[in-house]
């Protein structure tokens, strides 16, 4: 069950509310279950770099929401402001875990929407080997060196999964600071 599906939203909220409840559902608590490897078995790995692997997870959480939050601009007259919002919050929590400067995280989290539209948008028909090269180059630059077609699969199912849930979600929220 999606993370949302577990949150009772309002029909109306303020921008401020809706970030804060992105941040929170999409983010903080889908951080700890999305990627669905078994941890023990991939921090046993020798290449396995967890803080790289901390960092890229967040990141591409960031960086789904800032997607689904882009793709519904024709529905909500506030997608600017959502954003603005979103990435005060998201920013802040990046340098609160790692500084680094304002310009270097909105480009890290720019490459990141960019390889998730990718595996969000393609059709599958046009590139069959996409869900399992997208994964093996997620989990490539964390060290974990993983092959069965399966783990791969599944491993870009969540993430299509993870935009197809926040992107349902905010289009089903109103914005109560425009009304």
């Amino acid at each position: 069950m999606p993370s949302f599906q577990r949150f009772r939203i309002k029909p109306r909220l303020r921008v401020s509310e809706l970030v804060q409840q992105l941040f929170q559902v999409f983010v903080i608590d889908d951080e700890r279950s999305l990627v669905g490897l078994d941890r023990a078995q991939i921090e046993a790995n020798s290449r396995f770099r967890a803080e790289v692997f901390e960092r890229q997870r967040l990141t591409y959480l960031i960086a789904s929401i800032a997607l689904a939050i882009t793709s519904n601009e024709k529905t909500h007259k506030a997608t600017a402001e959502i954003a603005r919002c979103f990435r005060a919050v998201a920013s802040a929590e990046l340098l609160r875990r790692w500084p680094n400067d304002q310009d270097s995280i909105d480009l890290e989290i720019e490459q990141a929407a960019q390889d998730l539209a990718k595996l969000v948008f393609t059709d599958p028909s046009n590139d069959r080997g996409l869900s399992y090269d997208w994964a093996r180059d997620w989990l490539l630059r964390v060290g974990i060196v993983e092959t069965n077609p399966a783990t791969l699969f599944m491993f870009s199912t969540r993430w299509k999964n993870h935009f197809i849930s926040a992107a349902k979600f905010i289009s089903g929220v109103r914005v109560a600071d425009l009304f």
